[in-house]
């Protein structure tokens, strides 16, 4: 049987665009998913071809030795290569289950094409090794000395997947540099850092380094935030206040519940320290400024001082000046309200004097679902959304409130539970109505009640429009709604005996 070299060249010419057509029409999807298949297909044509084309056809064998070999070179890769598959996929440690490192598998690759790339120079070729063995120990030496730094490293990176420390996508801290984890080589590990710099280790530097690994044993860590209270602030009071801040905050795992230390009496404050855990390492600067924010917004609110050791000079012309236009901008503010649109300019000047105004940060709670309250809030700027759990546990959103609304009026008037849980999407102030100032103007005009029960009624009827598309209920059901709420009004203020 006499072959050319054109029915070669065809043959293979055609296998290859075989392998291109079913790459382009499957987009590689197939070469993934049957890799092992393919290896099959790949090594017995390689095979069928030697058999057929090479050593069956002696002229083209002995005038084409060199093709000869190429296809055995061919064949030689594409076994290594299925020895990779089965390392990479099939095999693992026994006790431990880790699968065999990838550097382990480059150099087991690398060994055996020597192996079989010394073999066909022999066999095929008739090519004698021991002059190739002497040079090859002659380069080795001299390669050994050269290179002691990158065989330190190619050890050290043999040994840092074999001990698996770290894998990709960890967050370490390896010296200085603190980052999370992208590839780990033979010669080096690369960290990319939050100031988003890639930074390449080399791997004998990891192994001698302080290594933290973030990410292990579990992604959630403690932090710690310290911050110092002035001497005239209640100690428990504070631990309490902070503890709170941290719980709120969304970044914080509930379990384990935050802690709070005393921990030094300083020159010029008390140093708490509050510790957390965070949900993942990687957010830990986020968390951080969340919960430090967090505190002092809560600190604000309720008047405790972060001192500073610096003197401070101010110089006040007049605080009654300041305290009437206080006043002026609350009974304006308050005048724009249509809940309090019933009330005299007498009345709305007592309730503008006994209010006080606040500052809640972003995130930041300022009523929860089903807790007691007998308080409103009037917004004088920033976003609020208002959340109801739903059966499942989770918040589902219904709205969002802005400049003018006002929230948890029910709970003022009639000290009901809070029906939803109120939110700040930014930073917001409130003007906060208590019990105490609008009793006041309750017991000197308790008709305001009938008004007020009317009015809450109606929003009432509204608010159920919209939750029922468009459903409105009767003129009965609002006239029982208005009397009800005119009772718990009367009652809970002391306007009549329950």
């Amino acid at each position: 049987m006499d072959v050319s070299i054109i029915q070669i060249i065809v043959v293979i010419l055609l296998w290859f665009g075989l392998g291109i057509v079913i790459f382009r029409y499957t987009r590689g999807a197939f070469l993934l998913q049957n890799r092992f298949i393919l290896h099959l297909l790949n090594f017995f044509f390689w095979l069928w071809f030697c058999i057929f084309f090479l050593f069956v056809n002696s002229f083209i064998w002995r005038f084409h030795k060199l093709l000869g070999g190429i296809v055995l070179f061919i064949l030689a890769y594409l076994a290594v290569d299925f020895v990779d598959w089965v390392l990479s996929g099939r095999f693992s440690y026994p006790r431990t289950k880790k699968k065999i490192p990838g550097v382990l598998r480059n150099i087991i690759k690398f060994l055996l094409l020597i192996i079989f790339i010394l073999g066909i120079l022999h066999y095929h070729f008739n090519i004698a090794l021991t002059g190739i063995s002497i040079t090859s120990a002659v380069l080795a030496g001299i390669l050994g000395f050269a290179l002691q730094e990158t065989l330190g490293n190619l050890l050290s990176g043999i040994a840092l997947n074999m001990d698996s420390p770290f894998k990709h996508g960890d967050w370490v801290q390896v010296g200085d540099d603190e980052g999370w984890v992208v590839d780990i080589s033979w010669r080096s590990t690369t960290i990319h850092t939050r100031e988003d710099d890639i930074v390449v280790v080399p791997n004998s530097m990891v192994s001698s380094s302080r290594l933290i690994n973030y990410s292990r044993p579990q992604r959630w860590k403690a932090l710690k935030v310290e911050v110092g209270v002035a001497y005239d602030s209640s100690p428990a009071i504070v631990k309490k206040i902070m503890k709170s801040a941290a719980e709120d905050s969304r970044y914080i795992r509930k379990e384990p519940e935050p802690k709070c230390w005393l921990m030094e009496f300083q020159d010029f404050s008390i140093r708490y320290c509050l510790k957390f855990w965070v949900r993942d390492y990687t957010d830990a600067y986020d968390a951080a400024d969340d919960v430090r924010t967090r505190i002092w917004y809560a600190f604000r609110r309720n008047d405790i001082e972060i001192p500073f050791p610096i003197r401070v000079l101010k110089n006040y012309k007049s605080s009654a000046a300041d305290d009437e236009t206080r006043y002026i901008n609350i009974f304006n503010i308050l005048r724009e309200v249509d809940l309090f649109k019933p009330l005299t300019d007498e009345d709305l000047e007592i309730l503008s004097r006994g209010v006080e105004r606040t500052v809640y940060g972003k995130g930041d709670i300022i009523i929860h679902q089903n807790d007691l309250g007998s308080s409103m809030f009037v917004v004088v700027r920033g976003d609020l959304s208002v959340e109801v759990m739903n059966k499942w546990g989770n918040y589902q959103k219904i709205g969002e409130l802005s400049q003018g609304a006002i929230v948890g009026e029910m709970s003022l008037l009639t000290g009901e539970k809070r029906s939803a849980t109120v939110r700040a999407l930014t930073e917001v102030e409130l003007i906060v109505i208590n019990k105490n100032a609008f009793g006041q103007i309750l017991i000197k005009n308790p008709k305001i009640a009938e008004h007020l029960s009317s009015m809450l009624a109606r929003r009432k009827e509204e608010i159920q429009t919209k939750t029922t598309d468009g459903i409105s209920q009767d003129d009965e059901q609002t006239q029982h709604d208005r009397t009800s709420i005119l009772h718990k009004m009367q009652y809970f203020f002391g306007l009549t005996r329950k």
